[in-house]
């Protein structure tokens, strides 16, 4: 009588030997097997509604290699993850449906981003590991850039200067060149005024002597003429 009542009362399970007491399938619970575990389970025809590719079986969700749960509605997140509905939420190091993948990416500096084994930098950052910062690479290139500058300027200088004493020295030397020209001139122009007057003066005496000359002529002619008239 009492098992007859029970088979009876006893809604998802089945009764034991013992009257008023029922085994639950699994899922449920209660005295008469009544009451759901999970209250928003789906009952369809007294058969669990499994999700994920779940197949229900003796009672229960037989659940694919990657979830797990009543329903199969739990992803199975490796390393830490966390299951969030349908996806994991996975660790730094870890990426993947079920974070199965090791990110073997380097630790990336200065809040850079680890993206297919690669670091994402940020924009003032470059460099295999966001290392490289591209302000001071920036700053480097106008000190470099100031320090060219400065050579230039001290070149240009410098070549003025030389250029300003050569033109010195230059001018300095034709000074000097201009001054003994002159001297030279002066110089041949006073030895020219002294041959001209030399030979003023040796032509005068010439013409001097001429009528000297000629009167020792004359003297010796007469004395000729005296001579053969004896």
């Amino acid at each position: 009588c009492f098992l007859a009542i029970c088979r009876q009362d006893c809604q998802h399970g089945h009764c034991l030997n013992q009257p008023g007491q029922c085994l639950c399938h699994h899922g449920w619970t209660g005295s008469h097997c009544e009451t759901p575990i999970k209250p928003l389970m789906k009952i369809i025809s007294e058969k669990f509604q499994c999700q994920n590719n779940g197949k229900y079986i003796e009672s229960k969700c037989e659940c694919p290699s990657d979830f797990h749960g009543l329903l199969c509605d739990e992803r199975i997140c490796l390393n830490g993850g966390l299951s969030s509905s349908d996806k994991c939420i996975c660790p730094p190091g870890y990426q993947g449906k079920q974070c199965e993948i090791e990110i073997k990416c380097p630790i990336c500096r200065n809040n850079g981003r680890c993206e297919d084994n690669k670091c994402v930098c940020p924009k003032e950052f470059i460099g295999q590991y966001c290392e490289i910062d591209i302000r001071l690479i920036q700053k480097k290139e106008r000190k470099i850039l100031s320090m060219e500058l400065i050579i230039l300027l001290l070149f240009i200088v410098i070549f003025l200067s030389i250029l300003m004493i050569v033109t010195c020295l230059f001018y300095k030397y034709y000074n000097q060149r201009q001054k003994q020209l002159k001297q030279i001139q002066q110089i041949s122009f006073e030895k020219i005024w002294t041959i001209e007057n030399s030979s003023k003066n040796i032509f005068q005496e010439s013409n001097e002597k001429i009528p000297e000359k000629k009167d020792i002529n004359t003297k010796l002619k007469q004395t000729d003429v005296q001579a053969s008239l004896v």
